[in-house]
């Protein structure tokens, strides 16, 4: 039956409030936050589906950032057994949060409520927030936690997950005399090894990435980060650690003193032990090529290091071979900048074989071009 011309007026609107009201219904759930749920029980995508009682196109919908219905995502926190906002992930997990990773806290450390960081996900794909933690006996203690729950993983996972996270206190602890180097003050973990908490000394800054992304970085202060965060390198090296991931996230600046201090070494190799980087690992654009392809030797952190000084100088990231045309552009002249370019430009040759021998020789250059940085 054709419809009235009575009828197709009446319809249309209300067809648009009806679309007005689910377009404003939709919410993008956080996927990293979604991530670690999914890792923490240890579930396929389909079985996580499954879990969740939704389609698993769902599942796809929510990894590729797109926006599902408000009904959906309280669907999903009420089978997570989280508060709904938990799962947006714009904000820190406030105190609603404490008791989902009441776990966390132990005999020594309180994790302070309203102090979690977003969920991060780590090249090897383990995902970790930080929050800060206060001494329970000490007075005016304080510490900086990163907290991993891999409570769904297999057993045998779990044993691959206990060498990679004990790397940390290990490589701190033989950095102990390092200033650019955090200092770690304990490492527990549950009995199953399902939860691990790593604290280090607190450093009150933020990282170098949210300092970037606040807007341009002051040239005047590059010298003094790439100094700091050189010097820690090259240390490290004297120790016959490779950090292999160096990135700005794990890079942390003190703003009252402007130290800058190495974290998050978890992901670091000790070079008497025998180990390679999955092909799996997620995507840094400041990592050296060919560690992925399983070579680890010191020039990887040197192609690193030429990496954050184009970014910090030129704002950019642009693709080899323009990064050396970026930095030499980007630097004032003078003859001691000559030779922060060239040792620059060097270490960004993506064969190893002609980078310097040293993270000294940054640390040199770096040295004597101080002024002209400023």
């Amino acid at each position: 039956m054709n419809q009235t011309p009575q009828h197709r007026q009446v319809a249309t609107p209300v067809n648009r409030r009806q679309f007005k009201r689910e377009l404003m219904d939709l919410v993008v759930i956080d996927p990293v936050t979604l991530l670690w749920h999914r890792q923490r029980l240890a579930k396929s995508k389909t079985a996580f589906a499954d879990y969740l009682m939704v389609d698993r196109k769902v599942i796809y919908r929510i990894e590729a950032g797109q926006a599902v219905k408000r009904t959906t995502a309280m669907e999903i926190a009420k089978v997570l057994e989280v508060p709904v906002e938990d799962l947006f992930g714009a904000t820190p997990v406030n105190h609603s949060a404490a008791e989902v990773v009441s776990p966390w806290n132990h005999p020594e450390w309180e994790v302070l409520p309203g102090t979690f960081s977003p969920l991060r996900v780590m090249s090897n794909g383990l995902v970790m927030r930080t929050a800060k933690v206060r001494h329970r006996v000490l007075e005016n203690e304080f510490g900086r936690a990163k907290l991993y729950d891999i409570a769904g993983m297999s057993s045998a996972v779990r044993r691959q997950c206990h060498e990679a996270l004990t790397r940390h206190a290990i490589v701190c602890r033989k950095l102990a005399a390092c200033p650019y180097v955090s200092t770690n003050l304990t490492m527990t973990a549950l009995q199953d090894h399902s939860i691990w908490t790593a604290v280090d000394t607190w450093v009150d800054g933020v990282s170098l990435a949210e300092l970037l992304e606040r807007g341009e970085f002051p040239l005047p202060e590059v010298a003094s980060v790439m100094i700091h965060v050189a010097s820690g390198v090259a240390a490290m090296h004297a120790e016959r650690i490779l950090l292999r991931e160096l990135h700005p996230t794990s890079i942390l600046c003190e703003e009252s003193t402007g130290l800058c201090v190495l974290t998050d070494l978890e992901l670091a190799k000790l070079l008497e032990i025998e180990s390679t980087v999955s092909s799996q690992w997620a995507s840094n654009p400041f990592r050296a090529p060919e560690v992925a392809g399983g070579v680890s030797l010191p020039q990887a952190d040197l192609y690193s290091l030429g990496r954050l000084l184009v970014r910090l100088v030129t704002g950019a990231l642009p693709d080899y071979p323009g990064d050396a045309d970026a930095l030499t552009n980007a630097l004032p002249a003078g003859q001691q900048t000559r030779s922060l370019v060239d040792v620059a430009v060097r270490s960004l040759s993506p064969n190893w074989k002609k980078r310097p021998g040293s993270a000294n020789e940054f640390v040199d250059a770096l040295s004597h071009s101080g002024a002209y940085l400023e």
